[in-house]
């Protein structure tokens, strides 16, 4: 048996409750950054970035992480998910090859609408690299992992804040779908406007290109993986 070390901290029943208090604190953590960062983006991104209060806030990548994590732990256990498509988007093949082209994708655009928000973590780097050539300024240079950072609290928050509208998937699955997109949109667009400081003109007209330029990189992503799926399924039919 190893020994007991008196210098370590034993696990007790005051040690967990206060874990769980450090997790639910809203002077820092978990809940402290998902507040500040959907009411103060500017000066929470100000304060992780520049300041000592750095500390307060939960490290970017275990934050988006953990929001993805919940996110999808709610979508596979509690979520319907078969009126995703309540039709076939691709038509009715008549020969078996159609038929089963169009399976394969249909299966892969319904894994690709149930996890976007995942893909969209995944493709944070893609959309901090617009930020930071968009955001950018002569009096306001950012580097590019600092727009990392920022890129992965913002999808964090919108993914938490996108977990109602899961639950609409079990009545509607494109009406939750143009929910969670058009919401995603407007959140990216309005929290890099109070970001940046832009009046509302510029904070419209670039958050919109943020937006644009970030859906056609997600579209491009996920049509690279449906291509690769469909060809790896007809390699082992």
């Amino acid at each position: 048996m190893t020994p007991v070390n008196p210098e370590v901290e034993r696990i007790t029943l005051k040690h967990i409750l206060a874990s769980i208090r450090s997790v639910l604190n809203l002077e820092k953590g978990v809940f402290f950054t998902f507040k500040e960062f959907l009411l103060k983006p500017k000066k929470a991104t100000e304060e992780y970035l520049f300041t000592t209060e750095r500390k307060k806030y939960m490290d970017p990548i275990k934050y988006s992480f953990l929001a993805v994590t919940i996110y999808t732990l709610i979508m596979y256990y509690f979520v319907d998910m078969e009126n995703m498509f309540p039709t076939s988007p691709f038509g009715k093949g008549n020969s078996e090859t159609d038929k089963f082209i169009n399976e394969k994708i249909g299966i892969m655009m319904e894994l690709m609408s149930k996890y976007m928000n995942v893909i969209m973590l995944l493709s944070v780097p893609v959309f901090a690299f617009f930020t930071h050539l968009i955001y950018n300024t002569r009096l306001k240079k950012w580097y590019y992992m600092e727009h990392v950072a920022i890129n992965l609290f913002v999808a964090g928050n919108y993914t938490f804040l996108c977990i109602p509208f899961l639950f609409l998937y079990s009545f509607n699955g494109n009406l939750a779908n143009t929910l969670i997109t058009v919401f995603t949109m407007v959140y990216i667009l309005i929290t890099f406007k109070y970001i940046f400081s832009l009046d509302w003109k510029n904070g419209i007209l670039k958050g919109s290109l943020i937006t644009v330029m970030s859906y056609l990189s997600y579209m491009i992503i996920t049509s690279i993986i449906t291509a690769i799926w469909l060809i790896f399924s007809l390699a082992v039919k």
